[in-house]
């Protein structure tokens, strides 16, 4: 006989240590920012979502909506898109720019889910670095893939849901 409860004691002890965990990602506001950012993305491709500072600052997002099931598809698929973009707006001022790939995760035999989110510093770019902008691009996903393959490898034993977009 189990004295602590079985299965059901088991999920509600690991509900309550991810519910208080310290990472921002599955914060209430975290989960709330990323559920409206995904219900305003109706549209494919990059889309406008936030600007600040008189529109110095701009945040744009790109929806997984052809469902793809992998990052390394996601981000290949959205390779072009995010060269244009960055043409379109190297083009009008030097700019810094950061990605942030986000996902949801569940943990093997639990009903919790946990969003996660991937993300590289930020970088500068100029109308020069324009010819080399596949590269950099493809710099910047090996980082963000990397950061992924770490996640995995600290032994979580969750499990990639879906991938939520760039």
């Amino acid at each position: 006989m189990d004295l602590w409860g079985g299965e059901q004691a088991d999920d509600i002890c690991l509900q309550a240590e991810f519910n208080n965990t310290s990472n921002t990602e599955n914060s209430e506001n975290a989960r709330r920012s990323k559920r409206q950012r995904l219900n305003m993305v109706k549209a494919p491709g990059f889309n406008l979502i936030q600007t600040v500072f008189g529109g110095m600052a701009k945040i744009f997002y790109k929806k997984n909506l052809n469902l793809c099931p992998q990052y390394q598809q996601f981000l290949d698929e959205t390779k072009p898109e995010l060269i244009n973009l960055l043409v379109e707006l190297v083009s009008e001022n030097a700019i810094k720019f950061g990605l942030k790939l986000e996902g949801t995760y569940s943990v093997p035999h639990t009903i919790i889910e946990e969003n996660r989110s991937f993300k590289t510093s930020a970088r500068s770019l100029v109308i020069g670095d324009i010819n080399d902008l596949s590269n950099i691009i493809d710099e910047e996903f090996a980082k963000l893939l990397n950061e992924e393959e770490v996640y995995r490898g600290k032994g979580s034993n969750c499990t990639m849901d879906t991938v939520d977009g760039l």
